[in-house]
C-alpha cells in the first residue's frame, strides 16, 4: 500500500515538473521569436506629388560686372534685397587697384618710348646711307672726271710729243673709271633703298594692326580702371532691382560671371526652388503646379502653373533647379512659398506599406510573409521570402504585378528583432 502511494506521488511530483519546464520553456520561446506587425495587400492610389519651397523673383536679370581679377573687398548686399540705383553693391581693393594701374601706364609708357626710339634710330640710319651713297657717288665721279680732263689735256697738248699707246692707256683709264662711277650709281640706290626699307619696316611695325589693338585694350583697360580708382572701387547698381545671387566672395578676385546678380522689377516673375534628383524622373509636361503662400495674413493660393526652366545643379548634382512662371501681381519678389508639383496618380491593386520592401545582396526587392509550417509541437509562424516586382511606388506605397506574389499574403512591415527567411515569428498584438 505505501509502495502504491510513493509510486503516485512520483508520478504527481513528475508531472508538476514537467507542467512547470513547459510554462518555462513557452515562455523562453516567447522572448525569442520575433513580433511582427503585417499588412495585406491593398487597392491603394499611388501619387508622386513633390512639395517644396521655394521664393519669388525675377525672370529677367542683370549681371553685374567690373574689370576683371580685381579684388572684392566687400559685399555691401545680400540676396533677396532690394536695392535703388547707385546702391553699392560691392567695393574692391584700392591698392590692388593703384598697383595695376602704375602698371599699365608703365607698360603703355615704355611701348611708345621703345617705338620712338626705334623709328629715331631707323631714320639716322637712313640718313647715314644717303651720306654714305652720296660719298661712294662723289668718289668715283671725281676719279671718273680727272682721267677725263687727263685724257683730254695730253691729247690737246702733246704735239710732236704724242704717243698713241701712252693716249689708249689713258683712255682706257677713263673707261674704267666710268664704269665704276655707274656701278657706284647702283650702289648708292642700294644703299639708300635698303634703308629706306628698314624704315618703313620699323614705322609699320609700330602702327601695325594687332599692335594698335593692343595698345588699344591696354588703354581701354587703363581707362576703366582709372574711372573704377575714380568712384572710390566702389560697384553701385545701375538701377533699381533685387539681389537674386551673390556669385563673388570676400578675398576672391572678380571674373567675367560676374560678382552680383540683380533682377529685373519690371520683368516677369519666377518661383525658384530646387527638388530632389530622386524625384525628378515625374515632373513633365503634364505636371500641374500649385504655389501657397501668406500675404497680409491671407493664404494665396495660385494653381495651374507651369514649369519654366528645369537643370541639374552642377555644384549640387543631387539636386534639380526648377523655375516656374508665376502670373503678374500674385507675389512680391522675395515672397517664400511652398510649391506643390502634383503628378498623374494611378491607382494599383496590390499594394502594400514602402517600410515593407527589402533588397537582398544582389540589390532586387522582396518581401518577408507570414506562412504556417507543421512543427512536434503543432503549427508554428515563420517567415518567408518572396521576391516581387515593382511596378510603382512612392515614398508610403509600393505597387506590385499579381505574378509576384499570392493576393491573400500577409506581409510583415515591422518586427521587434532582426528576422530572415525561415525565422519563427509571431504577431504583434495591437
Amino acid at each position: 500500500m505505501d509502495t502504491k502511494k510513493r509510486v503516485v506521488k512520483a508520478t504527481l511530483i513528475f508531472l508538476l515538473f514537467m507542467i512547470a519546464f513547459t510554462i518555462i520553456s513557452r515562455t523562453a520561446d516567447n522572448l525569442s521569436v520575433a513580433k511582427v506587425t503585417v499588412n495585406t495587400l491593398e487597392r491603394q492610389k499611388i501619387s508622386h506629388d513633390i512639395k517644396v519651397q521655394g521664393q519669388i523673383t525675377t525672370s529677367k536679370e542683370i549681371v553685374i560686372t567690373t574689370v576683371e581679377n580685381q579684388l572684392i573687398k566687400s559685399i555691401n548686399v545680400s540676396e533677396g534685397q532690394m536695392v535703388d540705383e547707385k546702391t553699392v553693391l560691392f567695393t574692391i581693393d584700392e591698392e590692388k587697384l593703384k598697383s595695376q594701374i602704375e602698371q599699365l601706364q608703365g607698360s603703355l609708357s615704355n611701348k611708345e618710348e621703345k617705338q620712338s626710339i626705334e623709328k629715331e634710330r631707323a631714320k639716322e640710319d637712313y640718313d647715314r646711307a644717303v651720306a654714305q651713297g652720296d660719298a661712294i657717288v662723289s668718289r668715283a665721279e671725281n676719279a671718273k672726271n680727272e682721267a677725263y680732263y687727263t685724257y683730254e689735256n695730253y691729247i690737246a697738248n702733246a704735239g710732236d710729243e704724242y704717243d698713241d699707246s701712252y693716249a689708249s692707256g689713258l683712255y682706257s683709264t677713263f673707261r674704267e673709271l666710268e664704269t665704276a662711277y655707274e656701278v657706284s650709281l647702283e650702289e648708292r640706290e642700294t644703299i639708300i633703298l635698303n634703308a629706306k626699307r628698314t624704315l618703313e619696316d620699323v614705322e609699320v611695325n609700330s602702327d601695325s594692326t594687332d599692335k594698335l589693338a593692343d595698345e588699344i585694350t591696354e588703354q581701354e583697360q587703363l581707362n576703366r580702371l582709372l574711372e573704377l580708382q575714380k568712384n572710390n572701387g566702389q560697384i553701385q547698381a545701375p538701377e533699381k532691382g533685387i539681389v537674386n545671387e551673390i556669385i563673388g566672395k570676400v578675398g576672391s578676385l572678380t571674373t567675367e560671371a560676374g560678382t552680383v546678380i540683380l533682377g529685373d522689377l519690371d520683368s516677369d516673375l519666377l518661383a525658384k526652388a530646387q527638388v530632389p534628383a530622386t524625384v525628378s524622373e515625374y515632373i513633365g509636361d503634364k505636371t500641374k503646379i500649385k504655389m501657397e503662400s501668406l500675404r497680409n495674413d491671407t493664404e494665396v493660393i495660385t494653381e495651374n502653373l507651369s514649369i519654366n526652366s528645369m537643370q541639374l545643379n552642377h555644384e549640387q548634382p543631387e539636386y534639380y533647379n526648377i523655375s516656374v512662371n508665376v502670373p503678374s501681381g500674385t507675389y512680391e519678389v522675395g515672397t517664400i512659398v511652398n510649391i506643390t508639383l502634383q503628378n498623374q496618380s494611378y491607382i494599383y491593386e496590390l499594394c502594400f506599406p514602402l517600410d515593407a520592401l527589402r533588397q537582398d545582396a544582389s540589390n532586387k526587392y522582396y518581401v518577408l510573409v507570414i506562412k504556417e509550417k507543421e512543427t512536434v509541437l503543432g503549427k508554428e509562424l515563420v517567415a518567408k521570402k518572396i521576391a516581387v516586382n515593382v511596378i510603382d511606388k512612392n515614398d508610403k506605397w509600393i505597387a506590385v504585378d499579381s505574378e509576384s506574389i499570392p493576393v491573400d499574403s500577409e506581409i510583415v512591415v515591422e518586427t521587434s528583432k532582426a528576422i530572415e527567411d525561415g525565422s519563427r515569428i509571431k504577431r504583434k498584438i495591437l
